[in-house]
C-alpha cells in the first residue's frame, strides 16, 4: 500500500492495473505472493477535502444541523460519493478503500470519528454506494473472493520518482552518521541481548535494555533512517541511542567481566557459557571493571592512549555475535612513543601486531598517536582474551613492528601494494590505483578507486534536498584535483595500506590485511566546503573491467541480490530524463557487477544509495551537505555542522567510513561477500580493563558444537522471559547463488542452550504474534532465503555426575568453588546489598 514512480502510476490507471499480485522474489517466486496496490493518488491520505484534521487541513467539517447557515451535508456526501465513483473506474472490482489519514494527521481522533461516523451515516443513505469501517486484512480478503484477474509483478518500486526531476534517492544517504549510529546499535542491541541471556538478567526481568530496543525501534520510523526528519529530531534521535548504549554497554560489560572471570578456571578447550551467574562472595566483582570506547572509528579511546603511556597492561575481550567462528582485526589507539608492547591470546600466546602512526589523530593532552593492529579469532556467540603488555613481557613475545610510511615519487612507474593473497598496483604519476590482483583466486584486472562530487540542482526546477538527489543541469559534476595525487605507502607484518588525498576535505586509505584476499577501503569525507554556493553530494566510485555492461546488483535489506539494468524498467518504457539519480537504487549491504567468468563487490557500514552507470563500476554515495530544501516535508536544508546548527560559523560535518572490496572468480564471489557482508553486520564489540598480572582465559562459546552452518544466521535470541527465548534463524544465500551454499541447511536447535534442556519449541509467525505449529525437539530446516521464527522453552538439564561447570552444568563448578543463585536470590541479594 503505497507510492510508485509517477510514470509507472500513469501507465497503471489507464490499464486498471493498480492492484497486482506482487511476487519480488525470486528465490520463492510464485510461492510468495502478496496481493497489494499502488494508491491512485499517488500517496496515503484521505480522499481531498475529507481530513479531519482542521488545524492542518482547510476542510469544512460535516455540518448535519439543518438550522445553521453552513450546513452542507447533500454537497458533502455528493463529493465523497463522487470522487468513490472515479476512483472505482480505475481498478478492478466493485470494491474500494480510502485511507483516512497521513502524516501530521489524527490530533484529535474524537473529532475524526465524528465526522467519519455521520460521513458513513448520511453515505449509506444513497444506494449508490455502500461505506463501513474496514481494514486493510478484510479489504484484500475480499478481493481475493471476488475472482478477478489480477496483473503480477516481480520487480520491485525503485527508483521511485514523484515527477520527471525529483528522484527520491537522496534519503539513501542523508545523514550517513546517524545510519551508521543506527547499524552499529542494531548490532549492539543483539550482542547486548545474547549477554543479558549468559547472565540471567532478562530471567529476573531487566529492564537494561529497554531504552536502546526503543530507541533502536524508533529509529526504523520511515522519516529517521531515512534521514528525513529536521536536524533538532536527528539530534534527539541520536541522544536516545547513546543513552540506549550506554546501559546495553554495562550489561555487556557486566558480561564480560564474570565470564572472563569464571572462564580463567578451565585451561582448555572452549568454554559453553549458560544462563547462569555467580555469587558476589565467589569473587564475581573482583578486579577491575571493563570499559568500551565509543569512538574506535576515528581512533580516539582514552583508555588505551593513558594505559600506554602510564605502561599499564591491559586486558583486551572481544565479542562475536555471529552464530559461525570468526577471524577479524582489532585496531587500538596508543601513544606514539610508545617503546615496546607486545599482544597475547588468552592462553598467553604470543600474537603478531603492529604499530602504524596516525598523523592525523591527536590524542589525549595533545600527543600524537598511533594504531596498534592485530588479528584475532572467536568463537561462534562468543569471544575471546586477549593482553597487550606493555611492561613486565614475558620472554616468548613478539614485539609489535613498527610499519615504514613512506611517500610515492611521481617518477615511479608504479608500486605495488600486498602481499601473498592480494596485490594492489598504483601509478605514481597520477596516483590512481591502476590494477587489481587476486592472487588466491587467480583474478586480476585493471580497476581504480576514487571519487566524484556532484554539484546539487539550486534554483532551477527541482532542488536537490533531504529527499531528492538530483545534480545540477548545467554543471553536474565538481573536479577534486587539477594535479596528481599525493601517495604515501605504508607497510607491515600485520596489514599494508597507501593514503591518497584527493582534497584537503577528501582523502582515502586503501588497506590490505596480510592474511585475507579482500581489500578495505578508509574512506573521509568532510567538512563539505559551499563557499562557491553550490551543494555537493560525494559518492566513491570504483572503476574496473568486469564486463557487466549495463546490469549490476543490489541488495534488498540484506536479502536478495537484485538484478538491475540501466535506463531501464521492467513494467513501462521509461523516458531518462535523469541520467544520474534515475539509476541510483537504495543499498544496505552490498554492490556487485559481474561477466561469466568474476564479480567485484563493495560491502558496505550503512545504508546509502548507488548505482553502477557504466561497466565494470560501482558507484555510492557517501556524504551529502545541501543548502537548499526539495519541499518534500522536511521544511529546511540538508546542512549538517560539527556544531549541529545549521546556518551558523561552523565547520560541516566529517564523517567517515569503512567498506570491503571483493575481486574473486564468480563461482566462490557469492560466498566471500556473503561471509564479509555478515561480518560488516555484525561488527566486533571490544572491551579493556586495566591488569596487574595474567591468568589464562578460555575463549567462551555461546553455541556448542562449532556453531551454525555456514549458510544460516541466527538473526534474533531474545530471552522473553524466565523459560523461553525467541529464536529467529535466516538463510543467507538465494536460490542459484552458490552451488554449495544455496542448500536447505539443517540446525540442531539444542546447541543454541549449552546447560538447558528443550521442553517445548513452537514455529511462530516472522512478527512472532502468530503460532504456526509446535515442532519436536530439536532439528529444523531451514530453505534458501527463508526466515524462520521460533519459541522454545527451556528448563535446567540434569546434570551428569561429576560433571562441572566447564561442562556447563549447574550448580557446583571444579572444586565447589562456584555457586550460582536463582533470580530470586539475587533479588533477595540485592535488596540485601542496597539497605
Amino acid at each position: 500500500l503505497g507510492r510508485s514512480d509517477h510514470a509507472d502510476l500513469s501507465k497503471r490507471l489507464l490499464e486498471q492495473a493498480t492492484e497486482m499480485l506482487w511476487a519480488p522474489s525470486e528465490t520463492f517466486g510464485r510461492k510468495k505472493t502478496i496481493l497489494t496496490q499502488i494508491r491512485p493518488d499517488g500517496n496515503y491520505q484521505p480522499p481531498p477535502c475529507f481530513c479531519f484534521d482542521f488545524n492542518a487541513c482547510s476542510c469544512d467539517p460535516i455540518q448535519d444541523d439543518e438550522r445553521l447557515e453552513d450546513y452542507n451535508v447533500d454537497s458533502r456526501v455528493d463529493d465523497f460519493i463522487k470522487q468513490a465513483l472515479d476512483y472505482s473506474a480505475e481498478i478492478l472490482g466493485e470494491d474500494i478503500m480510502f485511507l483516512m489519514g497521513s502524516d501530521f494527521q489524527w490530533d484529535n481522533a474524537d473529532v475524526w470519528f465524528k465526522n467519519l461516523d455521520k460521513l458513513i451515516h448520511y453515505v449509506n443513505k444513497d444506494p449508490r454506494v455502500n461505506v463501513f469501517y474496514s481494514s486493510p486484512d478484510e479489504y484484500f480478503a475480499q478481493k481475493r473472493s471476488a475472482n478477478l484477474t489480477f496483473p503480477s509483478k516481480t520487480d520491485d518500486f525503485f527508483p521511485y520518482s514523484d515527477g520527471f526531476q525529483a528522484y527520491w534517492g537522496g534519503y539513501f544517504t542523508s545523514r550517513p552518521s546517524q545510519k551508521h549510529y543506527v547499524f552499529l546499535m542494531t548490532s549492539f542491541l543483539q550482542s547486548a541481548r545474547q549477554m543479558e541471556y549468559f547472565l540471567g538478567e532478562s530471567l529476573a526481568g531487566s529492564d537494561a535494555l529497554d531504552k536502546l530496543d526503543a530507541a533502536v525501534s524508533v529509529l526504523m520510523h520511515h522519516d529517521a533512517i531515512t534521514g528525513t526528519a529536521k536536524q533538532a529530531v536527528a539530534d534527539d534521535y541520536a541522544k536516545r541511542l547513546y543513552e540506549g548504549s550506554v546501559e546495553a554497554a554495562a550489561v555487556l560489560n557486566q558480561g564480560f567481566k564474570q565470564v572472563v572471570e569464571r572462564s580463567a578456571q578451565q585451561t582448555s578447550g572452549n568454554l559453553i557459557v549458560p544462563p547462569l551467574v555467580p555469587s558476589d562472595e565467589d569473587g564475581a566483582s573482583s578486579g577491575n571493571d571493563f570499559v568500551q570506547c565509543r569512538l574506535l572509528n576515528v581512533s580516539s579511546c582514552e583508555f588505551t592512549e593513558v594505559s600506554s603511556k602510564v605502561k599499564q597492561n591491559m586486558q583486551v575481550v572481544v565479542y562475536n555475535n555471529l552464530a559461525q567462528p570468526r577471524s577479524d582485526h582489532v585496531h587500538l589507539p596508543i601513544a606514539a612513543l610508545t617503546s615496546e608492547v607486545a599482544v597475547f591470546d588468552g592462553q598467553m600466546k604470543p600474537v603478531a601486531s603492529q604499530i602504524t602512526a596516525l598523523s592525523s589523530v591527536v590524542g589525549v593532552g595533545g600527543e600524537e598517536m598511533a594504531d596498534l593492529g592485530f588479528d584475532v579469532a572467536v568463537p561462534p556467540k562468543g569471544m575471546a582474551a586477549y593482553y597487550v603488555m606493555f611492561t613486565n613481557i614475558p620472554a616468548n613475545g613478539i614485539m609489535a613492528k613498527r610499519a615504514t610510511s613512506q611517500p610515492v615519487s611521481r617518477n615511479v612507474t608504479s608500486v605495488q601494494l600486498g602481499g601473498s593473497k592480494v596485490v594492489l598496483t598504483f601509478d605514481g604519476a597520477s596516483g590512481m590505483m591502476s590494477h587489481f590482483e587476486n592472487k588466491a583466486n587467480g583474478v586480476a584486472m585493471n580497476a581504480s578507486v576514487g571519487f566524484k562530487v556532484y554539484n546539487s540542482s539550486a534554483n532551477d526546477g527541482q532542488n536537490s534536498g533531504a529527499y531528492i538527489f538530483r545534480p545540477d543541469a548545467r554543471n553536474p559534476t565538481l573536479p577534486l584535483l587539477e594535479q596528481p595525487l599525493d601517495l604515501t605507502l605504508v607497510q607491515g607484518p600485520v596489514f599494508s595500506e597507501m593514503k591518497q588525498t584527493f582534497a584537503p576535505w577528501v582523502s582515502l586509505t586503501t588497506r590490505v590485511y596480510a592474511s585475507e584476499d579482500w581489500v578495505e577501503l578508509l574512506w573521509s569525507v568532510g567538512p563539505i566546503p559551499f563557499a562557491d554556493g553550490w551543494g555537493k553530494e560525494v559518492s566513491l566510485r570504483i572503476s574496473s573491467q568486469v564486463g557487466s555492461g549495463k546490469t549490476f546488483y543490489t541488495d534488498s535489506n540484506g536479502r536478495e541480490m537484485l538484478k538491475r539494468i540501466v535506463n531501464y524498467r521492467p513494467t513501462w518504457n521509461l523516458d531518462v530524463s535523469e541520467p544520474v539519480s534515475g539509476n541510483y537504487y537504495p543499498l544496505t549491504a552490498a554492490l556487485a557487477v559481474r561477466d561469466e567468468q568474476a564479480e567485484m563487490s563493495v560491502l558496505l557500514d550503512r545504508a546509502c544509495g548507488g548505482s553502477s552507470l557504466n561497466s565494470g563500476e560501482l558507484e555510492y554515495m557517501i556524504h551529502r551537505r545541501i543548502l537548499w530544501d526539495d519541499d518534500r516535508g522536511v521544511a529546511e536544508a540538508l546542512n549538517e555542522t560539527e556544531c549541529g546548527c545549521r546556518f551558523c560559523d561552523c565547520a560541516g560535518l566529517k564523517v567517515t567510513g569503512r567498506n570491503f572490496l571483493v575481486l574473486d572468480e564468480l563461482e566462490a564471489a557469492a560466498q566471500k561477500r556473503r561471509t564479509l557482508q555478515q561480518k560488516k553486520q555484525e561488527p566486533l564489540v571490544v572491551a579493556f580493563r586495566a591488569v596487574d598480572a595474567t591468568e589464562i582465559v578460555t575463549p567462551m562459546a555461546g553455541l556448542s558444537d562449532g556453531g551454525l552452518p555456514e549458510n544460516v544466521n541466527l538473526m534474533t535470541f531474545h530471552a522473553l522471559n524466565a523459560t523461553s527465548v525467541l529464536v529467529r534463524f535466516a538463510h543467507m544465500y538465494q536460490a542459484g547463488e552458490s552451488k554449495s551454499f544455496s542448500t536447505s541447511a539443517t540446525v540442531d536447535m539444542s546447541h543454541l542452550f549449552p546447560g538447558k534442556t528443550i521442553s517445548a519449541m513452537e514455529e511462530v509467525s516472522l512478527s512472532a504474534n502468530q503460532k504456526l505449529s509446535d515442532l519436536a525437539c530439536c532439528e529444523v530446516k531451514v530453505d534458501p532465503m527463508q526466515v524462520r521464527t521460533f519459541i522454545v522453552t527451556t528448563k535446567a538439564a540434569v546434570p551428569d555426575a561429576g560433571a562441572g561447570a566447564g561442562a556447563g552444568a549447574e550448580g557446583e563448578g571444579e572444586g565447589g568453588a562456584r555457586r550460582y543463585l536463582t533470580p530470586l536470590r539475587r533479588a533477595a541479594r540485592f535488596f540485601q546489598r542496597l539497605l
